[in-house]
């Protein structure tokens, strides 16, 4: 590490100082400056002088230190611009880094334009510099020339007296502003003095300001005209900077004051100036916004005392960036490097395979570890993929794997290659070997994902947080992936650690001095640990992926596996939150509640007979299903569902809220058995069977009421944990393709890969008749499943026209409207068979999501699918309803168990009756768009019986008391002690 001259730092005193003047020039008289009003006034005051006096003051001593900075040296080299750029984009890193800690607000291109400084123009100040410093040997004796300053002066003047920026010199902080600074200064040796005759010429400038200001006043004209000749680059304001900047050269050199480095002293200025306030991405606004409320600075007398505070932790920011690039190689290779700037391109354009060499000998290591890691985060995210194409994805369907996620998710793989160098450098800090270091985290991820993949096949479904529970029976695990395989897997890990500790002796140590290697154990660590907090507000985790343009609530762990890698995801399910626990909840509160709703209860039984556990109730989620006509301005040349649509006439019915839109399946599938609502949940909790059910001490359903329950599920059974789920739901029987159920009379429709709707109902009325008392069923079709390709239903008879898609997605649409006309014709007839059968059968068909094929802004078209409830003959014979109409217009997943006592006119307890008054009383509640962590109603909404949407603050007094009683009664089963299933048994 190069030894620090802190005598020559002293001369870094002056720069900052310059720097502050601009600070406080840009904090008073910016463009939302707390005294910009002042210096805009209509008539001359004594205000008026002073302000524009101070403003010209603020403006000479800013240019003053950019010209005595860029004067005091000769020609900058290419070593020296090399370690100014450096400096500039370790503080712009560092700065970034406060800034992401301090405010999550920012986003993925303040990270890029911090990264790419230059070509993305975040500042120009540093491409002016460099610029600066290649065209200085070729115009460094033009301020000797008399004619410069008489070209100079005009120059200078046109665009004040045009009113327009023709040259783009912004407020002396753009790139051609720092090119003409390079300018005046660029004769570090032989600058002619400016003599008093200068000064003079200015002084009479001034005073003709003050008469054109006078003039236009009297006019009843605007003073802005005159005050244009006192910014930064007038005439008026560089010639007395110039002369002000020799002065301070001549007093330099005088006193033989020790010179710092030019490219320490220029980096400072540049970050200095560059992350002032409207210039830097939020950080000066994000402390002040903590530490002073920003939003309420503006006039206030403490104003000056926090801009000077925000200014020092800016000055700080930029001190340990200089010093932190005095100790990296790049500075010690470019140190003694003192070639003209343009002589060193020109060597590196006529030589760039020696250049390369030279690169890849100094930073092989860095190098090959960033490659590495890439590759190993670019190939753990392939894995998620079962196919070449990105079958699985809702929006972009059938992509090429390799293209979406090299470049359409490029920043989540920079973001995983991230959190893989982190638990690097931690390796790497505390072992001391590089390649060691580098294999471990590398082999570690890539088997991380090849289990990831085993599990995907088997369940649907990557690894979870809690499935780390299962290492605890090594049977049920070997069970899961084969003998053979987990065979096969042990062997490669023995073979790894054998080779890892082979290498790890035969390798040699890193050579990082003490003081790295605990830096880099520091800041990996705290980013590691951080990953474990992603949900929580502030949380550095968060926003340093939210920078890097990650998203960290996932919609769809497997997705989000496919975009992110297996470790990203897995971090993402760290930190979950089920509900905020409502206010007042305890035992005695849950037992005023099942008192209260006992009373309500025995008034809802008086005009029921029957019990619920008599009746045969079957939950029917037909997947994908909605009716096209919904969509405004689309149109179908014929009615694909005849059957439905006068079924939905003469019962109950209407159009349910999914929270999903081309997907969730499972999520309404959660809703419909529980009467829980995700609307009520945390928004970190996006996927209960995944996150939450297994979890449950007890999990009931609408099936706990009955002696049997079952499900049916014509397809593979390992999507969204379902053997799992409904184990802890506790069903006595659950059908799919390779269970130890047979899937009966298996059929498909045209070229479709998935078992026909028929299939599906054949199955159920298989298992109505198997059985002679009551039982509830839920079955789940998959006809209707995406992708809805060309060739799908070659015989379709199904045309679209008019508006609310896209014209790509015309023949999806007209097959997937094939799809609903055979799942007509099977409802059909499936309502025909029950109706025959001699025992009570309530029916509860809804679709859980519209097609991803639709295009319309209203989100309530987008997510309303169609629903009935229907009651058989033999039910409406004995006491079942034929048609509810209160509140049916709209109805929400966790209506359903609510519904279906109600047709059936059963009996209800508790719980039960709770859930009554939650669909009679309570608009449709709706997915919850944002969380507190302590009042579970921050962020509900919901979706009245016209279809408009409300928040929670709309509800009447007795709907918020229904509403909390809900809440409690959620919180209570799903995240707290389930007094709620004690007292409802006693």
């Amino acid at each position: 590490m190069r030894k620090i001259n802190f005598k020559a730092g002293l001369n870094l005193i002056p720069t900052a100082i310059f720097a502050l003047i601009f600070g406080l020039s840009f904090w008073f008289f910016g463009s939302d400056g707390a005294w910009v009003k002042l210096v805009s006034a209509t008539t001359i005051t004594k205000t008026w002088l002073f302000m524009n006096g101070l403003k010209y003051v603020l403006n000479v001593g800013f240019v003053t230190g950019w010209l005595w900075l860029l004067h005091t040296r000769r020609e900058l080299s290419f070593g020296a611009t090399i370690r100014i750029w450096l400096t500039v984009w370790l503080g712009g890193m560092l700065t970034l880094f406060v800034a992401v800690v301090l405010n999550d607000q920012l986003w993925s291109q303040d990270f890029y334009n911090m990264v790419f400084l230059m070509t993305r123009n975040t500042w120009p100040l540093l491409t002016g510099t460099i610029l600066g410093s290649l065209m200085q040997p070729y115009v460094r004796r033009w301020p000797h020339d008399g004619r410069f300053w008489l070209a100079l002066v005009p120059l200078l003047s046109l665009p004040i007296l045009a009113g327009q920026d023709v040259f783009g010199f912004g407020a002396g902080l753009s790139l051609t502003a720092v090119l003409v600074y390079w300018l005046i200064a660029s004769d570090a040796e032989e600058t002619p003095r400016l003599t008093w005759r200068a000064l003079l010429w200015t002084g009479i400038g001034l005073l003709g300001v003050l008469l054109f200001a006078w003039i236009n006043t009297t006019r009843s004209g605007s003073l802005a005209q005159a005050t244009r000749w006192l910014s930064a680059l007038s005439p008026l304001t560089v010639v007395p900077a110039a002369w002000l900047a020799q002065q301070l050269t001549r007093l330099q050199h005088k006193w033989h004051l020790p010179e710092p480095s030019v490219s320490l002293r220029l980096s400072l200025l540049v970050m200095l100036l560059a992350m002032s306030p409207g210039k830097f991405v939020g950080f000066t606004k994000a402390l002040l916004t903590e530490l002073f409320h920003a939003d309420q600075v503006t006039g206030r007398s403490w104003y000056l005392p926090a801009t000077f505070v925000a200014w020092l932790g800016v000055l700080l920011i930029a001190i340990v960036a200089v010093l932190i690039a005095k100790m990296t190689r790049v500075w010690r290779n470019t140190v003694n490097d003192d070639r003209p700037l343009d002589v060193a391109l020109t060597q590196i354009a006529t030589a760039p395979k020696q250049f390369l060499s030279y690169l890849w000998q100094q930073y092989q290591r860095p190098l090959m570890a960033g490659t590495i890691l890439f590759a190993t985060q670019v190939a753990s995210s392939l894995l998620m993929n079962q196919d070449f194409k990105t079958v699985e994805n809702l929006v972009n369907v059938n992509n090429n794997i390799f293209s979406s996620t090299i470049m359409t998710n490029f920043p989540q793989m920079l973001a995983g290659t991230l959190v893989l160098a982190m638990a690097y450098w931690v390796l790497l800090g505390l072992t001391n070997r590089y390649w060691f270091s580098l294999l471990l985290v590398s082999l570690s991820t890539l088997t991380f994902a090849v289990a990831n993949l085993l599990k995907l096949a088997d369940r649907n479904e990557p690894i979870l947080p809690s499935d780390l529970a299962e290492l605890k029976s090594l049977p049920a695990l070997i069970n899961m992936v084969g003998t053979g395989m987990f065979v096969a897997m042990i062997v490669v890990v023995v073979v790894l650690i054998g080779g890892l500790i082979y290498l790890d002796h035969r390798s040699q140590s890193a050579k990082q001095p003490w003081w790295q290697r605990l830096l880099k154990i520091a800041v990996g660590a705290a980013m590691i640990a951080s990953l474990g907090f992603l949900h929580h507000t502030g949380s550095m985790g968060a926003n340093v992926l939210r920078t890097l343009g990650v998203e960290v609530n996932a919609t769809s762990l497997k997705l989000y596996a496919q975009s992110n890698g297996p470790v990203l995801q897995f971090a993402s399910q760290l930190d979950v939150t089920t509900m905020a626990k409502p206010a007042g909840y305890s035992e005695a509160t849950m037992k005023k509640l099942i008192k209260k709703y006992q009373k309500r209860a025995k008034t809802i039984n008086r005009t029921r007979d029957n019990q619920l556990k008599d009746l045969t109730v079957v939950f029917n989620l037909s997947e994908s299903f909605s009716d096209p006509a919904n969509i405004p301005g689309l149109k179908l040349n014929k009615d694909p569902i005849p059957t439905i649509r006068a079924l939905k006439k003469e019962t109950t019915a209407g159009s349910m809220l999914s929270f999903g839109y081309g997907g969730g399946t499972a999520n309404m599938e959660y809703m419909t058995l529980t009467g829980m609502s995700l609307g009520n949940f945390d928004t970190t909790l996006r996927i209960p069977y995944t996150q939450l059910v297994t979890k449950q001490k007890v999990a009931p359903t609408i099936g706990s009421y009955f002696d049997y329950d079952s499900a049916i599920h014509p397809y593979r059974g390992g999507f969204y944990n379902r053997p799992a789920v409904y184990k802890k739901f506790d069903f006595n029987k659950f059908a799919y393709l390779g269970s130890k159920y047979t899937i009966y009379d298996q059929k498909r429709m045209g070229q479709s890969p998935y078992l026909s709707d028929a299939t599906a109902y054949d199955n159920a009325l298989h298992q109505i008749n198997a059985r002679k008392g009551g039982q509830f069923m839920n079955l789940i079709s998959i006809q209707n499943h995406m992708p809805f390709d060309k060739d799908l239903y070659p015989d379709h008879d199904y045309t679209v026209s008019g508006t609310g898609f896209d014209a790509s997605k015309k023949a999806s649409i007209e097959h997937y409207t094939q799809g609903l006309a055979y799942t007509d014709a099977a409802v059909k007839q499936f309502k025909h068979e029950i109706d025959q059968i001699k025992k009570p059968i309530i029916w509860v068909f809804y679709g859980d999501h519209l097609a991803a094929l639709f295009n319309t802004p209203n989100q309530v078209d987008l997510h309303a699918t169609d629903y009935f409830v229907y009651a058989n003959k033999y039910a409406r014979e004995h006491g079942a309803v034929k048609k509810l109409t209160k509140k049916t217009t709209y109805v929400s997943p966790n209506d359903f168990p609510a519904l279906a006592a109600a047709q059936g006119g059963a009996k209800v307890d508790p719980i039960m009756a709770l859930l009554s008054d939650v669909q009679t009383k309570l608009p449709v509640q709706w997915d919850k768009v944002d969380n507190a962590q302590d009042d579970p109603t921050v962020g509900t909404r919901f979706i009245t019986q016209t279809g408009q949407e409300e928040t929670y603050d709309k509800l009447s007094r007795s709907q918020k008391r229904v509403f909390r009683d809900y809440q409690l009664l959620q919180y209570d089963i799903t995240a707290g002690k389930q007094y709620a299933l004690k007292l409802d048994k006693k």
